[in-house]
């Protein structure tokens, strides 16, 4: 009496591809990524929803460089609590710039008029929208560092290329906006009381 060892069904042998096993990991770490894009959402949502009122003469700025900039629009402005630096977001398909509280009262009328003219310079190139596509690739192909060097040479990139355009549009010095930019880095070193 002979035993006869269980063979694998067509269907076993299809799971056991090394292509198969390969796209089941990658769609592990696109959903990964996506969970924590979901989860990045929601803070900023929650973020938003607790943003102070915008000083009018930081709202006039605002709209005073928009114009000079010749935008078609200007993205609204919040002033957040808890945020690490200012920034230009697509919430909901809304352009906002977020500024942060504790540079509110550190910084006079020309640093912030640096601050909203780097916002608006990535308001008018797009690049919201940009890094939108480009994180939907990224999160497809996480696996490859040629995706992830791309993303860190586009971001420097956009970063670049929109200190030139507000230094173009603004009467600031380069030092000036320099020493802004500094300012707002060294505040991310300096502990929380």
């Amino acid at each position: 009496k002979t035993t006869e060892s269980p063979s694998a069904s067509p269907s076993d042998a299809v799971w056991m591809t090394w292509p198969v096993r390969l796209s089941l990991i990658s769609l592990t770490g696109t959903l990964a990524l996506l969970s924590i894009c979901f989860m990045q959402s929601r803070r900023l949502s929650q973020l938003l929803s607790r943003s102070a009122l915008v000083p009018q003469l930081l709202l006039n700025r605002t709209q005073q460089l928009a114009r000079g900039m010749r935008l078609s629009g200007c993205p609204e402005v919040r002033v957040i609590e808890g945020l690490a630096t200012p920034s230009l977001s697509l919430y909901r398909r809304r352009a906002t710039i977020m500024l942060p509280r504790h540079l509110l009262d550190e910084l006079d009328d020309e640093q912030w008029s640096c601050i909203l003219s780097h916002e608006l310079a990535h308001f008018a190139r797009r690049d919201g929208w940009f890094n939108v596509t480009a994180t939907g690739i990224l999160y497809l192909f996480w696996w490859n560092p040629v995706a992830w060097w791309a993303w860190r040479e586009m971001r420097a990139c956009q970063e670049a290329s929109c200190d030139a355009l507000a230094l173009a549009r603004m009467p600031a010095s380069r030092r000036l906006y320099a020493e802004t930019l500094l300012h707002v880095v060294e505040s991310l070193n300096r502990p929380t009381l």
